[in-house]
């Protein structure tokens, strides 16, 4: 898209720069902010994505202090407040015709910021924040001595945590045509779909190489083709998308989609979500230095990622011969010994107690294969080596901080464990700490569910419901089927200020999974409905309902964050007083065990508060964890004292009421 917009300003005579021309070795913080300040104007353009960066906001106000401010929204999305009064251009429909009323308008409000001073039309256009591995084909950064800058915002992220993946750099994705067949509106639809991918994996921080440079001799046989087919079949239509290896013309990665032809945007965007999952396995098995695989070994290693998502793999075990079979025929690549290591220990957690440690044994094994190959492509080792940790060791929160910060500095461009820190982090009540390892893992994968809502979950745990919500309904946008991204949205929502919007979500949540039968959906339309009414007989009700759907299965998060919420502060300590196990900060394992997060959650001060939270807090090894790293969570100094804390934990840890 910001190519699109800068592609368009060159062809109304201006000089674009934006930070796609920024070359390799260049600061990028300070390369755009002395093009910022240098600028008479400074197109935003605002999506779901752009309105959850810092960055773009920060960017954003400097261009507003300066008089700069020319704001575009390019998808629906709230601004962020403090913007909410500027006038706004919608272009949302906006297809490149430089004859749309819409954008005739805002060419002429570019000129009209241009001309003050007695200026000239020079132009920079800054575009969405590529990768720096795309970098190195662009021109030379070169600021316009005095002039309109247009800074066109999109995705934040992706430079400031960008992969290091060089094998991606020297082979971009071609979106190639999709052959459409028996009637109108498959041709539409497939001039859309490939519009639409080229715009969505650039904002994905996946590099897309144009038509021009596919047909160059040096690029004709190098790199990822993406297309495929449309076919009308009535009101239907039916998609085949594939992605193949340029040189061999082998299929790394197939689906089929269908769907009414009135759903073309559903259409789209669910094909673009499956395409960069494969995208984004390519850039990490990448990330191992001088790896030479085929594309006929490296089919079989896609197979076994796209098995992942399939809910019903690891009670068959399918997923675990597939990736076995993937590390016999390419042993060579650690991402795959590293991904089965992870595969082993998700088996173990669910296997009988007799064959548990075996298999942890033989993940343990694969990760060492994987980290003697090659460490920065292990991350799938060093995250099953921490997972190992929690399930056997789930009070030593020492051991899993430093064996997730160890694979963070051998493997650091691993997403999911970024992942895994924002959640640990978040677990011990870190939640400033954690929100830019959840950033981190979010620009490096954009598009990818657990990453989507966890990022999310991080701007709500911060207290920043606005954010929250837009990061949230992104990726109810992206995925919304995902069982687990739905309960996140209601999470977030029902326990924050839009409480009222949370009921329309629980039907949908009916039998998705353990904790949800008609007893416990039931139980949370009281607590919503007693927060609505603020009665304090609802809120009697619904406490009772919650006790109850406690013991039929209600995870212990939601039923303690709303007795909280509802002031019953007595009937949640008696859930957590009840338990019998250890709470580990991780819930990937046993859905029974929620981590402890939603102790530190914003609608659980009143826990804090209590004396009774040091007894839980200890019981579960967060107090011997703070008091011994001297990392205290970030409720100690804002709801109460830095000393009264240490006081309060001492106590605890000496067994005193």
């Amino acid at each position: 898209m910001a190519r699109r917009f800068a592609d368009a300003f060159r062809a109304e005579g201006f000089d674009v720069w934006w930070d796609n021309a920024l070359q390799t070795g260049e600061v990028f913080d300070e390369a755009i902010e002395t093009a910022l300040r240098a600028s008479k104007a400074v197109v935003v353009l605002w999506s779901p994505s752009s309105v959850v960066s810092r960055w773009v906001r920060a960017e954003a106000t400097v261009a507003d202090n300066n008089n700069a401010f020319l704001p575009v929204t390019i998808k629906a999305c709230r601004r962020p407040v403090i913007f909410e009064l500027t006038q706004t251009a919608d272009l949302s429909h906006w297809k490149g015709s430089r004859k749309d009323p819409a954008w005739r308008a805002l060419v002429d409000d570019a000129r009209r910021l241009g001309a003050r001073e007695g200026l000239s039309e020079r132009d920079a256009v800054s575009g969405s924040r590529a990768p720096a591995f795309a970098a190195g084909a662009m021109r030379r950064l070169r600021y316009p001595a005095a002039g309109l800058a247009v800074l066109a915002l999109l995705v934040a992220t992706v430079l400031w945590w960008n992969s290091t993946s060089e094998t991606i750099a020297e082979s971009p994705l071609r979106i190639a045509a999709f052959q459409a067949k028996d009637g109108p509106q498959a041709s539409q639809f497939a001039q859309m779909l490939r519009d639409h991918l080229v715009d969505a994996m650039g904002e994905a921080g996946i590099p897309t190489m144009s038509d021009a440079a596919a047909a160059s001799t040096a690029n004709a046989r190098s790199g990822m083709i993406l297309g495929g087919s449309v076919i009308e079949a009535g009101d239907e239509l039916k998609v085949f998308a594939q992605l193949q290896d340029a040189k061999s013309g082998v299929s790394l990665w197939s689906q089929e989609f269908q769907d009414s032809a009135a759903n073309s945007d559903a259409l789209s965007n669910a094909i673009t979500i499956a395409a960069a999952e494969p995208l984004y396995e390519l850039r990490e098995i990448n990330l191992q230095k001088g790896l030479k695989v085929s594309a006929d070994d490296l089919a079989p290693l896609m197979k076994s990622q796209q098995m992942i998502n399939n809910p019903r793999v690891f009670d068959q075990g399918m997923l675990r011969q597939t990736f076995e079979a993937a590390v016999a025929r390419a042993p060579n690549v650690a991402y795959e010994h590293g991904n089965l290591a992870v595969t082993l220990v998700q088996d173990g957690a669910r296997s009988p107690p007799d064959q548990r440690q075996a298999l942890f044994a033989q993940a343990r094994s694969e990760a060492n294969i994987a980290f003697k190959i090659s460490p920065a492509a292990s991350g799938g080792g060093y995250d099953a080596r921490y997972l190992i940790s929690v399930y056997n060791q789930p009070g030593d929160i020492a051991l899993q901080e430093s064996l997730l910060l160890d694979g963070l500095s051998h493997a650091p461009d691993f997403p999911y464990l970024s992942m895994r820190e924002c959640q640990f982090l978040m677990s011990v009540g870190r939640n400033d700490d954690a929100w830019p390892y959840c950033q981190r893992a979010h620009a490096m994968r954009p598009l990818t569910a657990p990453i989507e809502w966890r990022f999310a979950e991080s701007l709500h745990m911060r207290g920043e419901e606005s954010l929250a919500d837009q990061a949230i309904e992104k990726a109810v946008h992206d995925y919304p089927q995902n069982a687990l991204v739905r309960l996140a949205k209601f999470e977030i929502l029902a326990f924050g200020k839009q409480h009222e919007s949370a009921a329309a979500l629980l039907p949908a949540m009916l039998n998705q999974g353990e904790g949800f039968g008609v007893q416990e959906i039931d139980a949370l339309k009281l607590y919503l409905a007693a927060r609505n009414s603020g009665r304090a007989a609802d809120a009697d009700r619904a406490a009772s309902a919650i006790l109850s759907a406690s013991d039929s299965g209600l995870r212990l998060d939601l039923a303690v964050k709303a007795l909280a919420s509802l002031g019953k502060i007595d009937q949640a300590f008696l859930l957590l007083e009840g338990l019998s196990h250890t709470l580990a900060p991780e819930m990937d394992l046993a859905p029974a065990n929620p981590g402890t997060s939603f102790l530190f959650a914003p609608g659980t001060g009143p826990l804090r508060a209590d004396p009774r939270f040091w007894r839980i807090a200890n019981q579960h090894g967060l107090v011997g964890y703070w008091m011994k790293s001297g990392k205290w969570p970030d409720f100690c100094g804002r709801e109460q004292p830095l000393k009264q804390c240490q006081a309060s934990a001492a106590k605890a840890r000496a067994g005193v009421s």
